[in-house]
């Protein structure tokens, strides 16, 4: 039917959670870095321990809960508190009207819809949650030296993704797909601990979700730059070591002059494509550390990916399957994929669609090919886009 390249499986079904782990071991370093604040682990951990003890006095546990807030420290610790309690983070869009955004938490199955302020008069009060009253600093408990252990199957996150195989249904993964995703891609591209990963798409983005497992699991620092900030000031003011660049914004330093010499604290660029994009061999004769990858939605972010030893010659597709990730390719030439990161399905709230078939494997939709050394090269759509 399809060549394949790429797999690993595991029979373990818990986790501890991954700032509660990386608070132990780093414990003193960044975990969260913005304009004029850093958060330590200790303190990342205890502000996630305080608000899922709020997350249960709401009563919310074990529920789905809307979030509709501007990229923030308070997203992140949201997301892990919710984890905590057995809830589904559902990331929806901040920019659109509150209605708007009520309406599209109730299609995804959202009980409540934690949303900032100012709130109009006609909005039904029992839905909304103010952060500022769930997002806490202390707990009257603070389960101090507590294991927190999560089940690898329990639903984490809902994005809704436009375009694609998704056509802006929600997206719904669970927690293993998200760590099983960062620990692909964190042996990909190693991300040592007090590295700083620099925040380039929104939470509600896949790409910028999955950050907040890959730098909670290595001990990572996530980087959340303030409104305005010039890239080129931000890698140096903040001292990044790892980002993501579409092509444009790639191009864009590599005309600035912005080499490996002048970026050297930059350790990995990747630069999620579809295509053979030139810039790329502009940017590595330029020394900078680009890293073409392949990004599925349904996948958690990352499938395929470049990295420090692939052959430069192969930089010019988009790399190898990452572990714990399978690529196949159809007989009509479509690209599948599945593996431990692969969502559960595309859910609303009348149910779940897996999207999958008989053999676990998800059509991506973009028609592609594999060479021999297992690199993946996608050639367009099957749709013609």
């Amino acid at each position: 039917m399809f060549a394949g390249a790429g797999s690993e499986g595991s029979a373990v079904t818990s986790i501890r959670c991954l700032v509660n782990e990386s608070a132990d071991i780093s414990r003193h370093e960044p975990a969260i870095i913005l304009p004029g604040r850093r958060i330590i682990y200790s303190e990342y951990e205890q502000y996630v321990a305080a608000t899922a003890a709020r997350l249960r006095h709401a009563g919310v546990a074990g529920s789905r809960v809307g979030i509709r807030m501007a990229d923030s420290w308070q997203v992140a610790v949201l997301v892990m508190a919710l984890l905590r309690v057995k809830s589904v983070a559902c990331m929806l869009d901040p920019r659109r009207p509150l209605g708007a955004a009520l309406d599209a938490a109730e299609r995804l199955g959202c009980g409540r819809l934690l949303a900032e302020p100012p709130w109009d008069e006609a909005t039904p009060r029992d839905r909304l949650l103010n952060p500022a009253d769930v997002v806490a600093f202390f707990s009257d408990d603070p389960g101090d030296g507590e294991r927190v252990m999560l089940g690898l199957e329990q639903p984490a996150s809902i994005l809704v993704a436009e375009g694609g195989a998704s056509n802006g249904r929600g997206i719904l993964h669970s927690f293993g797909s998200h760590y099983y995703s960062a620990r692909g891609a964190n042996h990909n591209v190693r991300v040592p601990a007090r590295s700083r990963w620099l925040l380039t798409s929104s939470f509600r983005e896949m790409a910028g979700f999955a950050l907040l497992f890959r730098c909670a699991q290595s001990g990572a620092a996530l980087v959340i730059p303030g409104a305005g900030e010039r890239l080129e000031d931000v890698l140096e003011r903040y001292e990044i070591t790892h980002l993501s660049l579409d092509e444009a914004a790639l191009g864009a330093l590599v005309k600035q002059g912005l080499d490996g010499r002048k970026l050297r604290r930059v350790q990995a660029i990747l630069m999620p494509t579809r295509r053979r994009a030139p810039i790329v061999a502009e940017a590595v004769a330029a020394g900078l550390p680009v890293f073409p990858s392949y990004c599925v939605e349904e996948m958690a972010s990352q499938v395929t990916a470049a990295n420090s030893a692939t052959p430069l010659r192969e930089r010019s597709t988009l790399g190898a399957p990452l572990r714990h990730c399978e690529v196949g390719i159809a007989a009509d030439g479509e690209v599948l994929v599945r593996g431990r990161p692969l969502f559960e399905g595309y859910a609303d709230s009348a149910g779940l669609d897996p999207a999958r078939d008989a053999e676990g494997w998800f059509a991506t939709g973009d028609l592609g090919a594999l060479d021999a050394s297992g690199y993946l090269t996608v050639s367009g759509r099957k749709d013609g886009r």
